[in-house]
């Protein structure tokens, strides 16, 4: 109980004189059975019962005549339970702030919080890094949170909060980007000109395509997998044989064969890319029937065609093709073939599948004998010519285009000797 006593200037008990009571903050606490007048006594009394709410409060007595006193109390909550409040159980991307701040909340048995105590949050499983100081007080509900963004490695991320000698834990799973790619950004893996080619290899150029990924990932010969390092690609609803994984300084590129009956041409394809959990889907993709594109090496010299002598040796300046010879030359893009292929099977041998449409080969300018055009035997992807060099043809770097369908690709070039 608290009791007030009021007098006059010479300590005498004043009878019968109102009081009123101010409670703050006013949720702190409650006055029971509290005096509205001063007994004989000049006294007035109240029962205070304390809230939940910990910290200073104070009730102030004042008289009709303006008289007061105040009494200071403060409310003390000894913590039981550290409870979590939210952010638990939630998906954070790789170098991503997550979408809720992991929340605490310091209470005694009663559930009433605890302010002003420090709280330390700790990542004790798996990696991440806070985006708000790991350490903090409780606010006047006894509450303290953080944020967190996710680190290079999936999977699991346990974080612990502790204060005094309690803990709890948030269990989190830290997942992939979400892919963001462009338009332009479905390219032929050869010539990297804008569009997929079914059968053909295709490239995806974008961000948020991979994870844990620095250089080249290659899928292991044919078939190709459907899914690689927790990446997936979907072209119409089609699963894509993926081909590699890149990621060079940041530039990130899957390398898929474009599903085989994929319409084409066509620019209302969808493709989703997948990456370790996380989606994202694209529309209006282009395609197209054929687009020719010769694989090159990048060399001092220039882009030398990818070509070799019919002993299967590079053709390079230092064992160049010779007027007359025959040269098998690859290249991507070529459409469809006879007999028709699956998705993920590699070239026939016996019979070969030969090109649909009729390929060109123009060297230095000139057209050239083209003795066959087939999907590569025993390869997946790769198309290939065998033409003829003409026999008054040029020595030197000559320029070398293929020509199908309307499409024409880029120049390559091709080391011809004496």
């Amino acid at each position: 109980a608290l009791v007030a006593r009021v007098t006059d200037p010479c300590g005498n008990p004043v009878a019968n004189e109102p009081v009123t009571y101010t409670i703050s903050p006013p949720d702190a606490l409650r006055l029971d059975n509290a005096s509205p007048r001063t007994n004989g006594l000049g006294q007035v009394s109240g029962i205070a019962v304390l809230g939940s709410r910990p910290g200073l409060a104070a009730i102030t007595i004042t008289t009709a005549g303006g008289l007061s006193t105040t009494f200071d109390l403060r409310i003390n909550v000894t913590a039981t339970q550290l409870v979590k409040v939210g952010g638990d159980g939630q998906r954070v991307a790789v170098g991503e702030t997550g979408a809720q701040r992991l929340v605490v909340s310091l209470q005694n048995d009663l559930g009433a919080g605890a302010a002003g105590i420090p709280v330390t949050f700790a990542i004790v499983e798996g990696a991440g890094t806070f985006g708000s100081p790991a350490e903090i007080l409780t606010d006047e509900m006894g509450r303290a949170s953080v944020s967190v963004i996710g680190g290079a490695q999936l999977g699991r991320l346990v974080v612990e909060a502790r204060a005094l000698e309690l803990t709890t834990q948030f269990v989190l799973e830290v997942i992939g980007r979400t892919p963001v790619v462009s338009s332009l950004g479905f390219v032929n893996a050869a010539s990297f000109r804008t569009g997929l080619v079914p059968c053909s290899a295709g490239s995806i150029f974008g961000v948020g395509l991979m994870e844990g990924i620095d250089g080249v990932v290659l899928a292991q010969g044919a078939p190709f997998p459907t899914r690689l390092r927790g990446v997936r690609v979907l072209v119409d609803g089609v699963e894509a044989p993926i081909l590699a994984l890149i990621n060079i300084s940041g530039q990130e590129q899957i390398n898929i064969q474009a599903p085989c009956f994929t319409k084409a041409p066509s620019t209302e394809v969808v493709v989703t890319v997948e990456n370790n959990g996380v989606s994202a889907t694209f529309a209006g993709v282009r395609t197209l029937a054929v687009q020719p594109g010769v694989y090159a090496r990048n060399t001092q010299q220039g882009l030398l065609a990818a070509a070799v002598h019919l002993d299967g040796s590079l053709v390079e300046p230092s064992n160049p093709a010779r007027p007359d010879e025959i040269i098998q030359l690859f290249w991507n893009g070529g459409g469809a073939v006879t007999p028709v292929l699956a998705t993920n099977s590699p070239g026939p041998v016996n019979p070969l599948s030969f090109v649909d449409t009729g390929v060109a080969v123009r060297l230095d300018g000139e057209l050239t004998e083209v003795l066959a055009s087939v999907y590569a035997p025993q390869f997946l992807t790769l198309y290939q010519t065998n033409f003829r060099v003409s026999a008054n043809a040029r020595t030197g770097l000559l320029t070398l285009i293929i020509e199908q369908g309307g499409e024409a690709s880029a120049e390559v070039l091709l080391p011809v000797g004496p």
